[in-house]
């Protein structure tokens, strides 16, 4: 059987449970539905390891402060509530609004409703919060008549064809995220409401902006059309409140008049932020939302580039980066540029250099590294691994082409290892650099560490000094 014939059989089983469990869960109570959610997310807590591994790393980022115990009861809570929330979303999705209306709070949305009809369009700035699906019955809330939300479609075209008719059909104008700038134009400027999930990684069209004081490719697609129509620009979210019962929340609209786009994406951030604090179980942490991108972790070439909101400056979590230093004092020298290109390459590096113990005073010497670590004479490479699994590296650049710096960094558990391929260490790199023949006039010595500093996304932009607010990249776009 072709790939292809297999793919569209797989579409095709996936798609006849998914309409046979709608059919069933529509002939229960909807609180049934909510507690059957609740065990199944339990279930997946004790058996999905890997997405509960992500799922603690990111309340990590966000709440540093939390101890081991209080991440766990928080992302056991999220997948008990995970569950509850996407199983009740089936029956919701195709529930007649006068229905739907029973299980929902709109409290604080009608306290806001008669300012939000003052504008002549908004943009709601959503998340992945709770039983996000219950705001596909915008529309039927009142008011600006038309009501859009950009989309992605999923990967199954027959699931993704059923949950659109459902969605449509209450009244909900869906929109092709690769279309969201011309189609949410002509939607505002009409007179309507445009809902857009800003809580997913932007990948290289994003603006890299912080979200919980760690960077994060950012869609600046809500600030560009709120600031070219002139709607208001409305952070709405839903959390859960018991079993089957849900409220809207609305906070304060987010001024935009004045300010740059990636400074409203920035204002944007820390709505979300403010949201997710308030019910932390309710976020979809199982999403990779502060994604290490791939080869280019710096971002100093990224089309829109960094920005960093003078009220935040200084307070970046750190991107930690680790330089393995070569062993030889000549090529430690030539290596020297490298580690200031990762220091000039994104404002949140963090960079530290393990060496031998007798280049230790070179290395201390050089302004851009932020911390030296020394590998003792004879020192075992698991006890190595394990100082550096204790300090969380996320990226670990390997300059000596022996075996034992791939065993250190592959041990220690970083995610991202990079470095030349070279025999009995190959098989430990997840980003191997190319090489590049010397020309016949040779090279210069620094020229294989530079180009590391190229392919990780350094560029050939000249270092810029960090300034609060600043853009680091070579353009904006």
């Amino acid at each position: 059987m072709s790939k292809h014939r297999f793919s569209r059989l797989s579409d095709r089983i996936v798609y006849s449970l998914y309409r046979a469990m709608a059919w069933a869960l529509d002939r229960v109570p909807l609180s049934w539905t909510f507690r059957a959610g609740q065990a199944l997310g339990l279930i997946g807590y004790g058996l999905a390891g890997r997405y509960r591994r992500l799922a603690l790393r990111n309340v990590g980022t966000a709440f540093p402060g939390w101890n081991p115990a209080e991440r766990r009861r928080c992302v056991c809570r999220h997948f008990r509530t995970l569950g509850a929330n996407l199983l009740c979303a089936l029956p919701l999705s195709r529930m007649p609004w006068e229905k739907a209306r029973r299980f929902v709070d709109l409290t604080a949305f009608e306290r806001v409703a008669p300012r939000l009809h003052r504008f002549k369009a908004a943009v709601w700035v959503l998340s992945h919060l709770s039983n996000w699906e219950l705001l596909i019955h915008a529309a039927r809330w009142g008011g600006h008549g038309r009501h859009g939300a950009v989309y992605q479609p999923l990967r199954n075209p027959l699931v993704d064809a059923h949950l659109r008719r459902a969605r449509e059909g209450s009244g909900a104008e869906l929109i092709d995220r690769s279309a969201g700038l011309s189609r949410g134009l002509n939607l505002l400027r009409a007179g309507g409401i445009l809902g857009i999930l800003m809580d997913q990684h932007a990948g290289d069209h994003g603006v890299w902006t912080p979200f919980f004081g760690r960077l994060a490719s950012t869609t600046p697609l809500a600030a560009l059309l709120a600031k070219k129509t002139g709607a208001a620009l409305v952070p709405v979210a839903v959390h859960t409140v018991g079993v089957a019962r849900w409220r809207v929340e609305v906070e304060p609209f987010i001024e935009h008049r004045g300010a740059s786009v990636e400074e409203v994406t920035s204002r944007i951030n820390d709505a979300l932020a403010a949201q997710i604090r308030r019910a932390p179980r309710d976020w979809f942490w199982v999403h990779r939302r502060w994604k290490t991108p791939s080869p280019r972790f710096l971002l100093r070439t990224y089309r829109r580039g960094v920005y960093v909101p003078a009220r935040l400056a200084g307070r970046l979590t750190p991107f930690r980066v680790l330089v393995r230093s070569p062993d030889e004092p000549e090529a430690a020298r030539w290596a020297a540029p490298l580690v200031r290109a990762i220091k000039t390459g994104r404002p949140d590096a963090h960079v530290a250099v393990l060496t031998e113990a007798g280049l230790a005073a070179f290395w201390q010497s050089v302004p851009e590294a932020d911390e030296v670590l020394t590998i003792r004479p004879q020192e075992a490479v698991w006890r190595v691994a394990r100082r550096l699994k204790q300090a969380r590296f996320e990226v670990a650049l390997l300059l000596p082409d022996s075996p034992r710096c791939g065993w250190e960094a592959f041990l220690a558990g970083i995610p991202r290892r990079v470095g030349y391929a070279r025999p009995g260490r190959t098989w430990c790199l997840n980003q191997v650099i190319p090489e590049q023949q010397a020309t016949a006039r040779g090279e210069d010595p620094s020229g294989p560490y530079l180009r590391i500093a190229e392919r990780i996304g350094a560029g050939p932009a000249k270092p810029v000094a960090g300034k609060p607010g600043a853009s680091v990249a070579s353009g904006r776009g």
